[in-house]
């Protein structure tokens, strides 16, 4: 047996393992969303200034709109195949967008009332807490190659929609 093969694991099986998590990296790279949460959060914060009346509203409609349509885009390239694979769970959170859209453009914007804010904090704080478990499964997956692999730095870089690269800052 190899003295490298710190796992006890034959070479072919070691083999496999890394290729099925390269793959599920791969995936990541595809399905994570650099900023997501703070557009959530900025979404949030415009619904909240929208219902209240302490913005112009007249600005707020349009910058709702497309973050909603950016996140919307994202989500349509990536099929519910590939989110079933990585985490059951994003399927989930796809869906929630879409509602918290229908929330958004069909009932608070033609009628803004603060029980919608409060349909829209239960939305975006399932998404968080999803988003969360998104993120340990992605250090699991790191870790998991970085041992397997014995490349202590390995990580994975996501293209934001800018097409900026930006490498996920998983060090432990």
């Amino acid at each position: 047996m190899n003295s490298e093969n710190k796992y006890n694991l034959p070479e072919k099986s070691k083999k496999a393992e890394l290729e099925v998590l390269y793959d599920k990296a791969e995936l990541i790279k595809k399905v994570y969303y650099k900023g997501f949460i703070s557009s959530l959060q900025g979404m949030f914060g415009d619904c909240e200034n929208y219902v209240n009346k302490t913005k112009n509203r007249d600005e707020i409609e349009p910058h709702l709109k497309n973050i909603l349509q950016d996140i919307k885009l994202h989500f349509n390239k990536i099929d519910d195949s590939e989110l079933m694979e990585i985490m059951p769970e994003l399927i989930k959170v796809k869906e929630l967008i879409l509602a918290s859209e229908q929330i958004i453009i069909n009932l608070l914007l033609k009628n803004p009332e603060s029980e919608r804010i409060s349909e829209l904090h239960k939305i975006f704080g399932d998404i968080i807490e999803i988003s969360e478990r998104f993120k340990s499964y992605i250090e699991n997956i790191i870790s998991k190659i970085r041992k397997l692999s014995g490349d202590e730095k390995f990580n994975i870089f996501v293209i934001d929609y800018k097409n900026d690269i930006f490498r996920l800052k998983y060090d432990f």
